[in-house]
């Protein structure tokens, strides 16, 4: 008897230590069980019981509109586009892909999978939702990445049809005088696509649908 609850408990262990590190960051696709291209109601049902709360809303060029949600304040972000989920955003640590994701360091996401710096397109077309590379050159002022007016940029792992999987990054032990910072970690995960030419911002979100 003492053998079999043994392994009954050996059982119920190992699974839960497996899903500890399961990637659920899944590049160019979503993030935990929230997809590209879920409507409202099936992103509420995958996120049943989470408090979500309207966050934003934009008229997009084409007369297409942009609705944003998030989730616990902040453990999801998800914009919709005519409906649909275009951007899923993450500021949660357990949500890993390669055991990496939100307080992991720059330099070793960008060495562990193949991410490059880069930028939103905002002046190029397609602007919503995608990114560019950044040219190494440009990114980088006496050996530390190059700091601009909102920090460093983010590092992307860009996928076909303009998808990219975006960290955004802030620093860490950073020199108050220069804004210099011994290192960069990750803040926020985000999977998008492109989802327009241009924007500009509408309003705050009273009317957003429940």
């Amino acid at each position: 008897m003492k053998r079999v609850a043994a392994a009954i408990l050996v059982a119920g262990v190992v699974p839960a230590a497996a899903s500890a590190t399961e990637s659920t960051i899944y590049p160019g696709v979503g993030i935990g069980k929230v997809k590209l291209g879920m409507t409202l109601s099936q992103v509420k049902r995958a996120l049943r019981g989470k408090l979500m709360l309207p966050s934003g809303r934009q008229r997009l060029s084409g007369g297409k509109q942009y609705a944003e949600y998030i989730w616990n304040y902040s453990e999801y972000r998800v914009g919709f586009v005519d409906g649909k989920a275009a951007v899923i955003g993450t500021f949660l640590r357990r949500q890993r892909v390669n055991g990496l994701g939100v307080g992991s360091d720059r330099e070793v996401v960008k060495a562990n999978l193949g991410a490059v710096t880069c930028r939103a397109a905002q002046q190029l077309p397609g602007a919503g939702g995608r990114y560019v590379r950044v040219l190494p050159q440009n990114d980088t002022e006496y050996g530390l990445p190059a700091v601009r007016a909102h920090g460093v940029r983010p590092v992307c792992v860009l996928g076909p049809d303009g998808r990219a999987t975006v960290f955004y990054t802030g620093g860490e032990y950073c020199d108050s005088i220069t804004k210099k910072c011994e290192k960069y970690v990750v803040r926020e995960v985000l999977v998008t696509r492109p989802y327009t030419t241009r924007s500009f911002v509408q309003a705050d979100a009273p009317w957003l649908p429940r």
